[in-house]
């Protein structure tokens, strides 16, 4: 018996998934024949968590070969997000948050030597990340803009931990007296207005945040610089009227 080989993506039918035989093959395959289907390439589909989000072909590429090999290490649901996402340029690092019953200490190492990339890894089983997006404000503004290897609906019921709210604090209070780089303050306004709308039940959209920041802190800066005394005060003025909004919200 002649060996035929060819290749054919699966299709999509109303009632089964299908792959075509080409004509060329009349001859040789007929209804009726029995033939044996193999694998030899994973299609990964990725699942945007916001419709807004737009990457380059390049870290289209990267994110499926990231969710492929995760996925042969037996992980089931993984979540990009932060500003890989939406920097062109310039993000420090991919955070990637998995779902799994096990902490593998070892996937950030694996991660780093694979793709020579910094990686930021979060760990949750299913029980823990349903409730950290009803009570994590900050979690819940990485999942609203992140992208994911399976399709994921997100919980919108939401309940306010005061405790968390009041640890999260901490940070953002130290910086009143602190004097450090750009980018730490940067973060901590970010964190303090996206506490502020999830107690105030509004949506937490990263993207608004981030113009709004950009508006109200115009200064040129780099991440690493150190802000001036007027920098300085400037924003530790918007960080105590954030700080002030919050508690009195809790």
């Amino acid at each position: 018996m002649k060996q035929i080989l060819f290749q054919k993506k699966i299709s999509k039918g109303s009632r089964f998934n299908q792959i075509y035989v080409p004509k060329q093959y009349d001859d040789f395959l007929q209804p009726g024949d029995i033939v044996e289907i193999r694998l030899i390439k994973k299609q990964t589909k990725l699942y945007y968590l916001d419709k807004r989000i737009k990457i380059s072909d390049f870290k289209i590429k990267l994110v499926e070969d990231i969710f492929l090999f995760l996925q042969r290490k037996g992980i089931k649901q993984i979540f990009i997000s932060g500003s890989f996402l939406y920097k062109i340029v310039g993000y420090n690092d991919l955070d990637i948050i998995i779902v799994s019953p096990k902490d593998n200490k070892k996937l950030k190492n694996e991660l780093t030597i694979k793709f020579n990339q910094k990686f930021h890894i979060i760990h949750y089983t299913a029980e823990e990340l349903d409730k950290g997006y009803k009570i994590d404000p900050l979690l819940r503004s990485m999942l609203n803009y992140s992208v994911s290897n399976s399709e994921f609906f997100l919980n919108s019921k939401r309940a306010v931990d005061k405790q968390l709210i009041r640890y999260y604090l901490m940070m953002p209070e130290d910086l009143l007296k602190l004097k450090l780089s750009f980018i730490h303050y940067i973060k901590n306004i970010m964190r303090l207005t996206t506490m502020y709308l999830f107690l105030k039940g509004k949506k937490i959209d990263i993207i608004k945040i981030h113009s709004e920041i950009k508006n109200l802190i115009n200064f040129d800066y780099e991440d690493n610089d150190k802000p001036t005394k007027e920098e300085l005060t400037f924003m530790r003025t918007i960080i105590r009227k954030k700080l002030r909004q919050i508690k009195k919200l809790l």
